[in-house]
């Protein structure tokens, strides 16, 4: 998914999104729960991922 469309369908702004992808932002809780509802994931298997 496109940075652009977790954008539109949770309202980050796509250059957050880069910032977390790059590890230069922590999101907060909220955030993630955002994220992880759009990519149909919980937040839990979103912190898994990166173990």
């Amino acid at each position: 998914m496109s940075q652009a469309m977790l954008h539109e369908q949770t309202g980050v702004t796509a250059s957050y999104i880069s910032f977390i992808e790059n590890g230069k932002a922590n999101p907060t809780l909220d955030v993630m729960a955002q994220l992880a509802d759009a990519i149909g994931w919980n937040v839990s298997e979103m912190l898994a991922a990166e173990a």
